[in-house]
């Protein structure tokens, strides 16, 4: 039965760490399939993403060849990085934190992030002239109907020649996935139309149920169609988290201000609620694909986040810790184990060499590899 990939990428993880980790993650299984003479990213069939997620779905997307795109990933993460104003950088004015805490503002101005997509995927460059499919979960403010006016939730995807959201502009799909409230402003469109979007993050931080539930479509896996879904989910590192109250006669009597304005816990409320919707997306894709499924998402112990300035430093020393390590190795060794992985050829449509008799995805020596080695 011949394969259907389907590569997921997080937004923002509670730990405050953006897709960038998510990134380098890829590069270091990328670099064992090398090693066994195997290709990781040629065959994916759909790129999924929220928020973060989605600006590597759309990095990636734009390129014939993803695998080879993996070379200047986190170069573009780098770029990203410069351009967004962190609350410890000189380009957030004195006015904006004292409106940001005053409630009068988003705590950033997106405005540079904005304009260096703009130059990046050009301002007129649809989702129809990517190269490749994605999924992408925004949510709306308005749907501007005469009857019925309500928010709802948007699915910006190119999984159909007819579908609508071809003639979507990249930037804007980038830029209104990522529309964080409270921390990034509502966006409309660089052409300034249409109604208000707000980060997908809000109901599918993780977006591989709603890519799973995409490709379901007729339009994509029809009856009959012989094609088994492989589902790669990548976070951004997981922040290990718990809540101890106090109680009395059983009860933990908690207002809004434990909630959200701990000092030891800022927006505990946030952080839960998230990861919930996290774990459950989690949940239901292990239990609907079992083993043609894998989430990989490190526990880290720190935050960085918007604080990052070298997008390289972070990745390097995030894969150098154990947990990462042995994390990528389960990994790599689902890759192996599903059928994702498929011979590199050369010229002649021949399995390269490495790619021998025991194939592509077989074990290095005594299961071991070093990590580390494609990045910084």
């Amino acid at each position: 039965m011949s394969k259907y990939r389907v590569l997921s990428f997080d937004g923002t993880s509670g730990s405050g760490r953006l897709g960038y980790i998510g990134a380098g993650l890829l590069k270091e299984m990328h670099a064992l399939a090398q090693q066994q003479g195997a290709s990781m990213m040629k065959n994916v069939d759909v790129f999924a993403g929220t928020s973060g997620g989605a600006w590597n779905a759309l990095f990636f997307a734009m390129h014939d060849d993803p695998e080879a795109a993996l070379t200047d990933v986190l170069d573009f993460w780098q770029n990203v990085v410069d351009c967004m104003p962190a609350v410890d950088k000189q380009t957030v004015s004195i006015m904006r934190e004292l409106r940001a805490l005053t409630g009068g503002a988003a705590v950033v101005n997106t405005r540079r992030v904005r304009d260096f997509f703009i130059d990046y995927f050009g301002r007129n460059t649809k989702l129809g002239d990517l190269k490749q499919k994605v999924v992408i979960p925004a949510f709306k403010l308005d749907n501007r109907k005469a009857r019925r006016r309500h928010w709802k939730v948007k699915i910006f995807n190119t999984m159909s020649p007819n579908e609508p959201d071809l003639d979507e502009l990249v930037v804007d799909v980038a830029m209104r996935t990522s529309a964080s409230p409270v921390i990034s402003p509502i966006f409309q469109s660089i052409f300034y139309r249409g109604p208000g979007y707000i980060d997908g993050g809000v109901f599918a931080n993780d977006p591989s149920m709603v890519a799973l539930a995409q490709v379901h479509s007729d339009a994509v896996l029809g009856s009959g169609s012989g094609k088994e879904i492989l589902l790669l989910s990548v976070g951004n590192g997981r922040r290990l988290q718990y809540i101890e109250p106090k109680f009395e006669n059983g009860m933990a009597d908690w207002g809004y201000r434990p909630w959200l304005l701990n000092l030891f816990q800022p927006f505990a409320l946030v952080d839960l609620v998230m990861e919930a919707n996290m774990m459950t997306t989690t949940y239901q894709c292990k239990r609907l694909l079992r083993d043609r499924y894998f989430r990989i998402d490190p526990d880290v112990t720190q935050s960085d986040g918007l604080s990052t300035q070298d997008v390289y430093a972070a990745v390097e020393t995030e894969v150098a810790q154990q947990n990462t390590q042995n994390t990528v190795t389960r990994a790599f060794a689902w890759l192996q184990a599903s059928g994702w992985l498929m011979p590199l050829c050369d010229g002649r449509g021949e399995a390269a060499p490495g790619a021998g008799a025991e194939g592509p995805g077989a074990a290095a020596p005594n299961g071991h590899h070093e990590l580390g080695q494609v990045i910084g």
